[in-house]
């Protein structure tokens, strides 16, 4: 291990891609993608600024030498080299900088406003501090261009079509200073970066990165397997999983502004290359597809998340944001849980499985699982796609489920549709948080599979009712269970599109509360409706029931398929088409249509419930009362 320093022209030059001297940094194809956020780079530079303040030492790993060139890899330190080659390529879009850039034009203006305007003296120094104007880290900080003829007529073409005559000279002057003074506080040219320089066999790689990167941006579980299955090696045939990976470090070495990717088979990319010269094509093209199919298992991990989520495109899985997504689901397909250990034992797993079995599996389980929620998860508006239900612990929960009892689900598959319908509601009304004890239970007792317990159901979403429905001290948004539960019962178009509206109306509502010092709901449960967008308006002017007798909806459609009031005996014209309330007759009102909701999603979902005795695996397996259930059309009137 030998100790040394690098200039920060010398550091950046090694960053490039293709130095112009004898030192070149690579990315080992284990490291993280970038992390950092603008306040961090800021940092980083306000740091170097302050010579006396250290910002730690880079850890290289020496390669070799190849024709005078000295080649390292970049084991810590990713972020700070990253961040200084993005400062020289563009100080300009640094905040740090913008905020000096602000001061100095604050002065400007305070100085001569009482001789010109604010704005023009603004848009003057805009164009003049600009990054278009000033140019790179290079132009700026070590050549001083601002001070060469052409940036000089260019400023005083500028002062001369705002300024006097008689001023001119004194503008230009203080400007010329205050561009100094902004070079010199952007200027980390005298800086130097402490260098150790690790040496020792290849294999030291991935255990040196796991212990180095501990005290930085915390590393992610899936940041250490990647370094420890960074010589694991499995062959991959799906050409598009292997598209999405190199995809995948084409994007690495942009961000990280053009550095060079490293891995071990560049190599033996380079003996092969030197080999192949006595080789006959053919058996060339052969190996080189051969070696370009093989990846080690934390690249097939990456290729085929993104395979999947390319796939499903459009749907809630796009939103999901967490790059453990893979390895998250395959440790729940293979080991019923979410822990590090089960995440290592992946690798295991992948060298005995089939993958393209696997790949096809997977996807149908995705499928699945998309098909069965998006109808009661998601509400397609004009403006975008409401998605109601985002946990990710739950859908990969899920989608194991699905993955690990396909053979099952396939025979009655639209009945599992609705058993995971059921239970996911069950679940949103009791609070239930995905946690591993859990998930653990969910995928050793299948419990999506099973039917929903009546009794509990109905108590747990009258509870839900009657805390829904009470006089509050303030107003609530609507709540992502209310609109799940519109979702179980409203009749579905995918040509159309659906909006959540109010049957008395906010102002309405926001009127009697004002009159009244009362505090009514708003947007509760029984005030609430899912209806179809007919004209494509995007926002409603009249009550929904003016809006849908608009649009052409018949009275009894409307009020049996889209407010759930068909009920012959009880008269709630006054409130729904005339918005008058009380609050005595208003709460009863919305407690009322609540309940017919309810009694709608139990009549619907019949046969996903269950009274009195526990299903077991045989009930799952041999249940035909399930079979041939099929989702309503409607809910009108025979």
């Amino acid at each position: 291990m030998d100790i040394g320093k690098f200039a920060i022209e010398t550091l950046i030059d090694a960053c490039s891609g293709n130095p112009v001297g004898q030192k070149k940094l690579k990315i080992p194809k284990f490291q993280r993608r970038r992390e950092w956020k603008p306040k961090q780079e800021d940092e980083l530079i306000d740091t170097l600024r302050d010579n006396n303040i250290s910002i730690g030492t880079l850890q290289l790993y020496k390669l070799k030498y190849r024709e005078k060139m000295e080649i390292y890899l970049l084991i810590d330190g990713l972020h700070r080299c990253t961040t200084l080659t993005k400062y020289y390529k563009n100080p300009f879009q640094f905040t740090r900088t913008q905020k000096l850039i602000d001061d100095i034009i604050g002065e400007i203006v305070t100085k001569y406003k009482k001789m010109y305007k604010a704005e023009d003296l603004e848009n003057l120094a805009e164009n003049w501090f600009s990054g278009k104007n000033l140019g790179a880290y290079q132009e700026f900080i070590i050549d001083k261009t601002y001070n060469d003829n052409e940036k000089t007529e260019y400023l005083t073409e500028m002062v001369e079509k705002l300024c006097e005559k008689c001023d001119r000279d004194m503008i230009c002057k203080f400007i010329k200073t205050k561009t100094k003074e902004l070079r010199d506080e952007m200027d980390i040219s005298k800086a130097t970066i402490p260098v150790i320089f690790n040496v020792g066999p290849r294999n030291v790689l991935p255990k040196l990165f796991k212990r180095l990167n501990q005290n930085g941006t915390q590393l992610t579980k899936t940041d250490l397997l990647a370094a420890d299955f960074y010589t694991t090696k499995i062959e991959i045939s799906n050409i598009d999983i292997i598209d999405h990976i190199k995809e995948y470090y084409k994007e690495m070495r942009l961000e990280n502004n053009g550095m060079e990717l490293y891995d071990d088979d560049d190599e033996k990319d380079e003996k092969d290359k030197k080999d192949s010269d006595a080789d006959d094509d053919t058996d060339n093209d052969a190996e080189d597809d051969n070696t370009k199919s093989k990846y080690n298992i934390n690249e097939y991990m990456i290729g085929l998340m993104r395979y999947l989520f390319e796939k499903f495109e459009g749907t809630f899985v796009t939103e999901i944001n967490d790059k453990q997504f893979m390895y998250k689901l395959l440790a729940c397909c293979f080991f019923e849980d979410m822990s590090a250990k089960s995440f290592e034992g992946i690798k295991d797993k992948l060298y005995g499985e089939d993958l393209t079995q696997l790949e096809k599996k997977l996807e149908w389980a995705m499928n699945f699982v998309i098909s069965a929620l998006s109808p009661v998860t998601m509400i397609n508006t004009e403006d975008k796609n409401i998605i109601l239900m985002r946990d990710v612990a739950t859908l990969i929960t899920l989608m194991a489920l699905a993955y690990k009892n396909k053979d099952k689900i396939i025979k009655n598959k639209e009945h599992y549709m609705n058993t995971f319908q059921m239970n996911l509601l069950n679940d949103e009304l009791a609070d239930l948080t995905f946690s591993s004890k859990v998930i653990k239970t969910v995928l050793k007792e299948k419990k999506y599979m099973r039917k929903v317990h009546k009794n509990e159901f109905v108590g747990k979403i009258n509870r839900y009712i009657t805390n829904n429905s009470k006089i509050r001290t303030k107003q609530d948004k609507i709540d992502t269970t209310s609109q799940m539960i519109l979702n179980f019962i409203r009749n579905t178009n995918p040509d159309k599109f659906y909006e959540v509206g109010h049957i008395v109306t906010k102002k309405k509502i926001s009127e009697f509360n004002k009159d009244n010092d009362k505090m009514v709901p708003l947007n509760c449960l029984g005030n609430l409706c899912i209806y179809p967008n007919g004209d494509d308006k995007k926002k409603l002017t009249e009550t929904v029931l003016e809006y849908l007798k608009k649009n052409d909806m018949e009275d009894n459609d409307i009020y049996e398929n889209i407010f759930y009031m068909d009920d012959e005996n009880i008269d709630y014209d006054d409130i729904i088409e005339h918005q008058e309330i009380t609050e005595k007759y208003y709460i009863e009102f919305v407690k009322h249509r609540a309940h017919n909701i309810k009694n709608e999603i139990l009549k619907k979902y019949k046969k996903c419930f269950i009274d009195g005795k526990k299903e077991d695996d045989n009930d799952i397996d041999n249940d035909d009362t399930a079979h041939n259930i099929k989702i309503k059309k409607n809910n009108k009137k025979n």
